[in-house]
């Protein structure tokens, strides 16, 4: 955690710690996960960025991808659809929302056939998911 985590209000403070609790599902997966980056390398001034983490299967379901989603973009205060291209061979995935600021958004559509993720972001959001198959 960065930051002045002293001036949070009550509000911020309870998402703060819904997030730390949610990372600590799954931080045990970070040393064995393989990093991608779907949209490229990060640029300073990218208005949306995004992390898979593809974890070997712990059951035999088969493994899961840890999907960030960060829209950085202030524009206009308004929510946009995007797209994240995930060709990595996912096959049919049940997508879980584990972590977003509104909790009250769009679920998360993924099209396995064209490996695209899509989802309605506001400016200035994240969304964690988690991306595993079909049993």
């Amino acid at each position: 955690l960065s930051g002045r985590i002293d001036l949070l209000d009550g509000e911020q403070r309870a998402l703060l710690r819904s997030a730390v609790a949610v990372y600590k599902t799954y931080r045990h997966l970070l040393p064995r996960s393989v990093p991608r980056w779907p949209l490229g390398l990060p640029g300073w001034d990218d208005g949306v960025i995004c992390l898979v983490l593809e974890c070997p299967a712990e059951t035999s379901a088969g493994p899961e991808w840890y999907v960030l989603v960060w829209r950085r973009e202030e524009a206009a205060g308004e929510r946009s659809l995007v797209t994240v291209p995930l060709p990595y061979g996912i096959p049919g995935a049940l997508v879980d929302v584990l972590f977003a600021a509104d909790a009250g958004r769009p679920r998360p559509a993924y099209v396995a056939e064209s490996g695209l993720l899509t989802l309605i972001m506001d400016p200035l959001d994240a969304v964690l998911m988690r991306l595993r198959p079909r049993r």
